[in-house]
């Protein structure tokens, strides 16, 4: 298993917990949106609570070098905040967001996997939280 951070405090805060529970991990300082690895490198790239901190363009680089590093048929599991499906949850949403949230609160991350490459995309479950429902996604390398 490997792990990114672009920031370094985290990666040693990862090591240290990984070491403790005896893992076998290794750590990159690296950005998602431009990712060290060689094409077809991982079986599954997973990503939590981190697209909604990026842009519109940064989001569709993260999905492309996601794409990019699956071995074929290699699958994406993402975990972000997404567009409420209650009206008035919806309303509270458009009320609250920051701009960086257009994308998850809109429901444009199916459709920016998409364009990546990614096929069978699929919502596999959602927890309701106050900032909105946590949304588990999984989708496929076409």
């Amino acid at each position: 298993m490997t792990g990114i951070d672009p920031d370094g405090e985290m990666l040693s805060r990862a090591n240290k917990k990984s070491a403790a529970a005896g893992a076998r991990t290794t750590f990159e300082l690296a950005s998602a949106t431009e990712l060290p690895f060689a094409d077809g490198s991982f079986d599954r790239v997973t990503s939590t609570l981190m697209a909604h901190h990026l842009p519109t363009a940064a989001k569709e680089a993260m999905f492309a070098e996601a794409r990019r590093v699956l071995a074929p048929a290699g699958e994406l599991h993402l975990v972000d905040i997404g567009p409420a499906r209650g009206s008035l949850a919806r309303s509270l949403q458009r009320l609250l967001r920051p701009h960086v949230l257009d994308d998850n609160l809109d429901g444009k991350l199916p459709a920016m996997m998409s364009a990546a490459g990614f096929a069978d995309i699929a919502e596999e479950d959602r927890v309701v939280t106050v900032f909105g429902p946590l949304v588990f996604w999984r989708a496929r390398r076409a």
